[in-house]
């Protein structure tokens, strides 16, 4: 019944907006379409935090660089700029001399309308003082933030109900509290604190005696003389290259911006965020000790949560780790047994040398854990990481010819395993631009946090090239294409055999001078995974195909209503058999001009057949929240957002969310967030203090 209702409903709103027009396109609906198509290709990695990034944009927009001496390094932070986008405006202002006006950047062929627009936030013509550091001046005029953010799943959950010993599987309260402080001065000083609580952990009590279950905290100085460029005291994110060794920026990989294939981002940044396992601690600095050449040396110690098996014939051998765990979670016993059981220790480093078309890294990590590791004994294990110690060396490259880039790494791990990444952006005149991006990760290399292109989670056992198109043949049209083909020579955790696979996505996206957007897209994903029969003693593997379909559509009817709409559908075929899955939303946004509140709201109906016929929808949440949940099964799901700015200094959000199944009678059936019912209702509240 629900698949009939999604069909008739798409029917009715795409015919009441095809010839629905409003005003220009947003920073913020710009920005979440990049942010959706990255977590699309990528729902599997749970683990990048985007609020990080965003706090990075608003930075700049609260200190815009000067676009006559913008670095290309500092126009990675603006993430939503491609390499060749980046490289066109320094090649601009090369060729041409200084901008005379912001608007000079039509005149650049690779910048669209959008892109246009969105870079007036964070470019000026205006020139920066420098900011030198000066001790005396570092709380001088500083500039605060507070926030406050309580949440809870308003059932009750399996985890919090009391047995007949009166014992509760999750130790603490069911309110996830979350506690963020930050200063900055003259932008060359910032320091900061965060502390968090997740749901089902205990607070002032428990194994958390002291409060919070995380703290983090930072200090953060920049230009503190003409040799030392950055220091970072506390905890820190560090990116190398093109991410085969580490890379915490904003991950470009595989989508529909097929030209977003070349990782870029500043080496050395703070860190604020709350995922309990992406950062280092300790200290860092960026110094230039010579001309064109940049050196970043860190040294980092902290304990992390780690699973720990003991032999249970031999009680003398010392136990050890099998896997870091990266959840943050400490709420049950055996969740705070494994909290802060390990002790890593990292040292390294990233040396730049500069030149105006020329960019060589050569980086080092290395990571000693107080306990050997040893994975779990199978088969697709026998290349892992064992022992105490792991480092690996990288060595990348970024050089431009006319509008062509070439970027690249090459990196080794100590037992010898190799992984490799090249890669090609290139305009064919000002309607084309392709990429072009090949990897050989060798199943013998070993790393921990790396971040890279590829299938797979880490660069390691996946040979394979990538394809994409991007052509602009008038302002309106733009047709966005890619086709990535693959090999693992090795087996992988569900696939007991060498196996291929291949994804290819077109996308058809049409725009009226930035007033009205709508795209249609198709993917299309084959690949190989173990037969779900079993009638083997050996699971053999068999193809499985994943198409989507996806209609959008997006208008402002005037200055402060804004209208979405979306349907998607997805076929999952394996050994045979086809299921599908179907997801129908209406948006509506509410962002009066001069008024000091806005809204925005989702009405989703939706029908799929269980976990592989799935769809992520990226949802409009809180300040420096971002929710990309999936949907599945049978139901509907509607939120709410409220925002009020009640003084200059005080905003506070909320948002309410409910999700209610009809083919469900118990939600996460069998785990601790087992709900006994239909309906899971979720509240958020946020304080924003500026002063």
């Amino acid at each position: 019944m629900v698949k009939y209702t999604l069909i008739t409903l798409t029917s009715l709103l795409l015919a009441c907006q095809t010839h629905a027009l409003g005003q220009s396109d947003t920073l913020d609906n710009y920005i979440e379409r990049l942010i959706e198509s990255y977590a699309e290709s990528n729902a599997d990695d749970n683990q990048f935090d985007f609020s990080q990034n965003f706090e990075n944009l608003e930075d700049v927009k609260k200190h815009p660089f000067d676009v006559n001496e913008v670095t290309e390094e500092q126009l990675s932070i603006l993430f939503f700029l491609n390499a060749i986008q980046r490289q066109a405006i320094i090649q601009h202002r090369q060729n041409y001399g200084a901008f005379i006006a912001l608007e000079e950047l039509q005149s650049i062929d690779v910048l669209d309308n959008d892109v246009i627009k969105i870079l007036q936030y964070f470019l000026t013509l205006t020139p920066q003082p420098t900011n030198v550091f000066k001790y005396n001046n570092m709380f001088k005029a500083p500039k605060q933030t507070l926030f406050l953010k309580f949440k809870n799943v308003l059932q009750t959950r399996k985890g919090y109900i009391a047995d007949s010993l009166g014992a509760t599987a999750y130790k603490g309260d069911p309110h996830h509290m979350f506690v963020r402080y930050k200063m900055e001065s003259n932008n060359n000083f910032k320091m900061g604190f965060t502390a968090e609580k997740d749901p089902g952990e205990s607070f002032l009590s428990g194994s958390n005696k002291k409060g919070f279950d995380f703290y983090s905290g930072f200090a953060f100085i920049q230009n503190i003389s003409r040799t030392i460029k950055t220091i970072a005291i506390g905890d820190y994110t560090l990116s190398f290259g093109q991410g085969l060794v580490l890379h915490n920026d904003f991950g470009a990989g595989k989508s529909s911006y097929v030209m977003n294939i070349k990782k870029s981002g500043r080496t050395l940044r703070p860190y604020s965020s709350v995922n309990e396992s992406n950062y280092f601690r300790g200290i860092a600095i960026t110094t230039l000790p010579y001309r064109n050449v940049e050196l970043t040396l860190l040294y980092s110690s902290k304990k992390v949560d780690g699973s720990i098996q003991a032999d249970t014939l031999d009680l003398d051998i010392e136990q050890q780790a099998t896997a870091i765990l990266r959840s943050g979670y400490h709420r049950t016993a055996r969740e705070i047994a494994n909290q802060n059981n390990l002790s890593q220790t990292n040292y390294g480093g990233r040396l730049i040398y500069k030149m105006k078309k020329l960019h060589l890294g050569l980086h080092h990590l290395t990571y000693t854990f107080s306990k050997d590791f040893n994975k779990a004994d199978q088969l697709y294990n026998l290349y892992a990481f064992r022992g105490t110690s792991l480092s690996n060396t990288g060595i990348d490259y970024n050089c431009s010819f006319r509008n062509a880039t070439l970027f690249g790494e090459i990196a080794m791990s100590n037992n010898g395993g190799i992984a490799q990444v090249h890669g090609l952006l290139m305009p064919l005149d000002r309607h084309i631009d392709v990429s072009v991006c090949y990897r050989n990760y060798q199943k013998n290399y070993q790393v921990l946090e790396a971040n890279a292109f590829g299938e797979g989670s880490q660069p390691i056992n996946e040979k394979g090239i990538y394809f994409g198109i991007e052509a602009r043949p008038t302002n309106a049209w733009k047709i966005s294409s890619y086709i990535d083909m693959w090999q693992n020579p090795w087996l992988k955790y569900r696939v007991d055999a060498p196996s291929s696979g291949k994804e290819s996505l077109v996308r058809i996206e049409y725009n009226i001078k930035r007033k009205f957007n709508a795209y249609l897209q198709y993917r299309y994903e084959s690949k190989y995974i173990n037969t779900s029969q079993h009638i083997e003693k050996i699971d053999y593997t068999v193809n499985t195909v994943q198409q989507r379909w996806r209609f959008h559509m997006a208008h402002k009817v005037n200055k402060a209503w804004e209208l979405r709409s979306r349907a998607e559908m997805v076929i999952y075929a394996k050994e045979g058999q086809s299921t599908n899955g179907y997801l129908l939303y209406q948006d509506v946004i509410y962002k009066p001009i001069g008024k000091s509140y806005s809204f925005t709201c989702r009405y989703a109906l939706f029908d799929t057949y269980g976990y592989d016929t799935r769809i992520y929808a990226y949802e409009n949440d809180i300040l420096y929240e971002f929710a990309i949940p999936f949907y599945s099964n049978t139901g509907k799901r509607a939120y709410i957002n409220f925002r009020h700015k009640l003084t200059n200094y005080i905003t506070w959000e909320a948002r309410y969310a409910v999700t209610s199944y009809s083919d469900l009678k118990v939600i996460s059936k069998g785990s601790n967030e087992q709900i006994n019912g239909s309906v899971k209702s979720e509240i958020k509240l946020q304080l924003k203090f500026s002063f």
